[in-house]
């Protein structure tokens, strides 16, 4: 692929000390049955032999471009990085330890030119442990295609607080000039999440209903608190911990900016509040649940399950 030549699609692979399993995600892009295409990967001051992998693979293969970072700038910064060296029309990130089905660049590449009013595509998607067993759960509900605005907002957070097997919210093909728009991944909880309910808000988003990438299932690590500097930005005291009002916060903010409707503004802040007050029930379900454990006897705990279970008969 010549320098000067702007391919059609940009993988985005922001990697550090993915060693063990950058050769995977690589040759899965590499085997795609569509052409047009750049690999930009920057790699985070990885310091497990990642780099001399990576800059192997941008020697025998002109679409990889291998861009170092000599100092850990953090999770995030990585990924906007991919995003603003990419040249694609659309762009899709891909985790350091995922895998792409062949067929996954032509079949989402065609649903776009198809849909020229979509900004995004989503497939479904196995989640595979290190354990080897996989995660899979298919939802033929309503998704993200409507043309209302505030009808897909409110239908991303439904899917932010429904069950991860459904949806896929930054592992997703996207127009790359919508992300450029967004806010992008910000330095805060959650960004992934943030970052997918405000690109709901641009347009609709096509579903294609077939398994087209597998996907690492990563434990909750980013629910420690030592290790959000590391993930986030390394040095920075502006990270927020995980928090559903500064979730929604954030969110009502982005809504406020953002062009649309006196109605569809009000349908946005009305879903929030409702997102917000689901979570919170679930919160404190959650508590009352672990309180019960701590002072009631187990035995007594399953007497009181058995007898909920009957009187709902």
């Amino acid at each position: 692929m010549s320098d000067n030549h702007a391919p059609l699609l940009s993988f985005g692979l922001p990697v550090r000390n993915g060693a063990p399993f950058i050769g995977i995600a690589l040759d899965s892009i590499l085997a795609q049955d569509y052409g047009d295409f750049e690999v930009v990967v920057s790699d985070n001051a990885s310091d497990d032999g990642t780099c001399d992998i990576l800059a192997a693979y941008a020697q025998r293969d002109s679409r990889v471009r291998f861009f170092p970072s000599p100092e850990n700038i953090g999770q995030n910064p990585n990924f906007n990085r991919v995003l603003e060296l990419a040249r694609g029309k659309y762009f899709r990130w891909v985790g350091m330890d995922d895998r792409l089905e062949p067929s996954y660049a032509s079949r989402c590449i065609a649903e776009m030119e198809a849909h020229p009013e979509a900004i995004g595509v989503t497939t479904y998607q196995m989640h595979v442990d290190d354990a080897g067993d996989a995660h899979y759960a298919e939802y033929t509900g309503e998704r993200l295609d409507s043309p209302i605005v505030h009808r897909r907002f409110r239908r991303m957070l439904w899917f932010m607080s429904a069950d991860y097997r459904f949806i896929d919210p930054i592992y997703t093909l996207y127009r790359r000039d919508v992300l450029m728009q967004s806010h992008r991944l910000r330095v805060t909880s959650t960004p992934d999440q943030v970052l997918a309910t405000e690109l709901s808000l641009y347009g609709p988003i096509r579903h294609i209903a077939a398994c087209l990438s597998v996907r690492r299932r990563e434990p909750t690590y980013y629910l420690n608190a030592d290790l959000l500097p590391d993930l986030y930005q390394p040095g920075s005291d502006k990270i927020v911990r995980p928090n559903a009002i500064r979730f929604a916060g954030i969110l009502a903010a982005t809504v406020h900016e953002f062009p649309m409707s006196r109605w569809s503004r009000t349908c946005c802040y009305a879903a929030l509040c409702g997102h917000i007050s689901r979570l919170g029930m679930r919160t404190a379900k959650r508590r009352l649940r672990n309180a019960a454990r701590a002072v009631v006897p187990r035995p007594l705990l399953r007497r009181m399950r058995q007898w909920g279970r009957s009187s709902s008969d």
